[in-house]
This record gives structure tokens, C-alpha cells and sequence, in this order.
């Protein structure tokens, strides 16, 4: 994308992950996974808005666990900021496939509003053995159907991934 790095705005809405990737230091480094405050996220994105920027990054370490510990969830959080109006668009970097396969039918709502523009998912393998060796989700059916579904919902929609290669035994 083309896009000067000074037309986004990050919205960081948690840290840390709950996930036990065999490889990752995430966890032990960052620490369990922590939630901003919703209605924190919610004031954060409305004033992004207002200052003009015209593509909010929506960022964490493991985005889709967001809210699972203040009471809420990422689709919640979602759900209504992409109901706010004005000129902008969202990236939703680092949607582990768990959470793309759990909440696939509730995107549909969010989907039609056509502000969700890019979404990244980390797979990290297209082989099966490998993902359950590297303790991720390994259901590759379930992510391919997901992504299927995005872009039957919005083709414009960029997906992108992250893949680890040489991963041992690979």
C-alpha cells in the first residue's frame, strides 16, 4: 500500500497473548494478555477520527482475545467503531486464525459497513503437522473457508499472512 505512514493511526488495544505458540516469546516477554479499557478504545478511536486520519491500524499482540479479560470481545469492540461516520478505513493486524474461524459469522454485519479494508493472519505454515508442532491452530479447512468467506463478503478486502519457514522438521 501507498499509503504515507503518517496518515495512520494505531490503536493499540491490548498487550501480551494467551496463546503457547512452541516458538514465540511474546508470551514470556510481553506477559498474559491485557485489554485496554473499552470505552478507552472506543474515546482513542473517535479522536482519531476527529483529527482527520483516514486509516486507523487496530493493533495487539493478539487481537482477537481483546475483552476476553474485562467482560467484552474483539467482534464487540469492532462492531461499534465501524459504526461511527466520517471518511476512514481499518487494518486489523495479527487476527490468529482461532479468532478468524470463531468469529467468521459475526464479521458478516461489520463486513457491510465497508470500513474493514486489510486484515492480517498470522498462519505461519500451510502444513498441518507443522502447525500442530509449533502448537497453532491447525485446522487449515476451517482458515481457508474463513478467507473464502471474507472475500465473498468484501473481495476488496487485502488479506495478508505471516509464514515461518524452516521451522524444524520442516
Amino acid at each position: 500500500l501507498n499509503i504515507p505512514i503518517k496518515d495512520f493511526y494505531v490503536l493499540r488495544i491490548s498487550w501480551g497473548c494467551n496463546q503457547n505458540c512452541s516458538y514465540c516469546a511474546t508470551k514470556k516477554a510481553i506477559g498474559k494478555h491485557r485489554s485496554k479499557e473499552f470505552l478507552k478504545c472506543i474515546e482513542e478511536y473517535k479522536q482519531a477520527i476527529s483529527l482527520g486520519y483516514k486509516n486507523i491500524y487496530i493493533a495487539a499482540d493478539d487481537i482477537g482475545a481483546y475483552g476476553q479479560d474485562i467482560g467484552t470481545n474483539f467482534i464487540t469492540l469492532l462492531d461499534e467503531i465501524t459504526k461511527y461516520e466520517g471518511e476512514y478505513n481499518i487494518r486489523i493486524e495479527g487476527l490468529s486464525p482461532p479468532y478468524l474461524v470463531k468469529y467468521i459469522k459475526d464479521f458478516r454485519r461489520i463486513f457491510k459497513r465497508n470500513r474493514i479494508k486489510s486484515i492480517n493472519i498470522p498462519v505461519q505454515s500451510g502444513n498441518q503437522r507443522i502447525l500442530k508442532l509449533m502448537k497453532r491452530y491447525s485446522n487449515i479447512k476451517n482458515i481457508l473457508d474463513s478467507i473464502k468467506l471474507i472475500k465473498e463478503l468484501d473481495d476488496s478486502i487485502r488479506i495478508s499472512t505471516h509464514i515461518i519457514i524452516g521451522f524444524p522438521s520442516e
